[in-house]
């Protein structure tokens, strides 16, 4: 589910299903590409019924990523197709990286729900990796959860990622984000644009990930000046 958000638009085309065995199944696969946190009754029915499964767990760091993403290519027959896309990702994250020097800013990844990402999450490194410290480990958040608002404006971090509001009704975790209180601490943070769907299950999508906390940086440093 996480991945099919991360990749919407290229995913559209395809069928969906609810994760039920009898569903993909009726797909006819070659290879299925399931979660580790899939639903165990339907592993072991396509185990049963000797459809070949791989299961993925969640990556925590860029290598682990950067793992399954060639993985993925041998397992589909397009190694080379893989190993260009570890290079890409690679590429995408090092010109993301701060020039030798520059500041650091704190930041936080605020999404629906006031949910922030952990220290020793793949966002983590990523903060890391473009300039950032990753203001969650001075809320105390040990894993990825909720921030409470009062945390957030009594010590705000330099630079607030912070999700969008989805189209239609909001949702009461979408309506976080919009929460007057926010507006307070316009001028004394910088607060940018980041698509939750970039948080999701890394791969190809860590492009677009690097590319916008690198602008997310230059436009909270160029604030200052």
């Amino acid at each position: 589910m996480w991945t099919r958000r991360a990749i919407a638009a290229e995913a559209r085309g395809f069928p969906v299903t609810g994760g039920a065995a009898e569903e993909i199944v009726a797909l006819g696969p070659d290879l299925v590409l399931t979660s580790r946190y899939a639903f165990v009754v339907t592993r072991h029915t396509l185990a049963r019924l000797g459809v070949r499964a791989e299961a993925f767990g969640t990556p925590a760091t860029l290598a682990e990523s950067l793992g399954e993403v060639a993985r993925v290519g041998v397992l589909v027959g397009r190694p080379e197709r893989g190993r260009a896309l570890v290079t890409a990702i690679r590429e995408a994250v090092a010109r993301a990286a701060p020039p030798p020097g520059a500041p650091r800013l704190s930041a936080l990844v605020f999404q629906g729900g006031g949910f922030a990402s952990a220290p020793g999450t793949l966002m983590d490194e990523m903060l890391r990796r473009t300039g950032f410290d990753n203001a969650a480990a001075r809320y105390g958040l040990e894993r990825t959860g909720p921030v409470p608002l009062e945390r957030l404006l009594a010590d705000p971090p330099d630079v607030l990622l912070a999700g969008q509001r989805r189209p239609g009704a909001p949702t009461w975790a979408d309506r976080v984000l919009e929460h007057p209180a926010l507006r307070g601490l316009e001028g004394r943070v910088h607060r940018a644009v980041f698509p939750q769907r970039l948080l999701n299950c890394g791969g190809p999508v860590l492009i677009e990930a690097a590319a916008a906390l690198a602008r997310a940086r230059e436009d909270a440093l160029a604030r200052r000046t």
